[in-house]
């Protein structure tokens, strides 16, 4: 589905100077992708759950057709609900986001940069 919305997208004259796109659980899927286009492509998560994303994030990376993330959500949504609710602190929440941003940081450097 995501290659042929792609191609169609193409066909009609688009040409995005960076693709933003869900995870693909294929890495073969990836290089489908690939063929169609050289602009960078980037990971969304679409607000998952951290494993789902973390899993996604894994196989895009390993492809080594993706340039990196957009998982926002996934990364601040359940302290910020949390803080909210007042059920924790403005300081444990921040702490708990940038931990979880750090968390996907490294996961993407490991794999991404290896030779």
């Amino acid at each position: 589905q995501l290659v042929r919305t792609m191609k169609e997208i193409i066909a009609s004259g688009t040409r995005p100077s960076v693709w933003k796109l869900e995870g693909l659980a294929n890495p073969n899927d990836w290089r489908r992708v690939r063929a169609l286009t050289r602009a960078p492509i980037i990971i969304l998560g679409r607000g998952d759950e951290e494993d789902r994303v973390e899993a996604l994030i894994k196989i895009g990376a390993r492809s080594r057709v993706t340039q990196g993330f957009a998982i926002g959500r996934t990364i601040f949504a359940e302290p910020l609900e949390r803080y909210l609710k007042k059920t924790i602190s403005r300081h444990t929440a921040l702490h708990e986001i940038a931990k979880n941003y750090l968390h996907f940081v490294q996961l993407w450097r490991t794999l991404a940069h290896r030779t």
